[in-house]
């Protein structure tokens, strides 16, 4: 699609730069020759919104994707300690993420300290079949919490991984170590 768009553009302007080539040398007398320049001016913004609106790898409009794809719906994320009698965590316990309706084939989940400018302590991906996403289906993850001489707040973030590999924040808890 994206080839025929642009060939369709190409020919649109060598028309126009020839009706051009008319108008200047009949020196803007013949009507016949201006009408054909903006009939091809016209035809040829009315191509470039058309292509522009129904083709995703088009130029775009102003300048981007101009498809109507619907966003993701927001996923639920829960985030709690293994033990639900535990009331800190500390090293080499369990934390148990739970991102309901995932929408994403591909998660991180991060531990940094919540400080001013937080640390990674701990980062973990998780890459998922299409069958188990969807609405009315649980993902559940268990983090081991690694070795670390940080004590305090943790932030435990959830990311989903798109398709062109960006994070999308989805959720967050806050913990504290010990």
């Amino acid at each position: 699609m994206k080839t025929k768009a642009l060939i369709v553009y190409i020919a649109l302007g060598i028309a126009f730069a020839a009706v051009s080539l008319w108008v200047f040398l009949s020196n803007g007398k013949n009507a016949k020759a201006i009408r054909t320049k903006y009939r091809l001016g016209g035809a040829m913004i009315a191509a470039w919104a058309i292509l522009s609106a129904a083709n995703c790898q088009g130029p775009g409009l102003f300048g981007g994707v101009e498809c109507y794809d619907p966003i993701p719906p927001q996923n639920d994320v829960y985030v709690e300690a293994k033990e639900l009698n535990a009331s800190t965590l500390k090293c080499g316990d369990v934390i148990s993420v739970m991102v309901l309706s995932p929408t994403y084939a591909e998660y991180e989940v991060t531990i940094t300290t919540k400080e001013e400018e937080p640390e990674l302590l701990q980062s973990q991906s998780y890459v998922h079949n299409v069958e188990e996403l969807g609405d009315g289906k649980v993902i559940t993850y268990e983090i081991t919490i690694v070795e670390t001489e940080y004590k305090g707040p943790v932030d435990v973030k959830v990311y989903g991984i798109d398709a062109q590999k960006n994070k999308i924040f989805v959720g967050e808890s806050t913990m504290t170590l010990h």
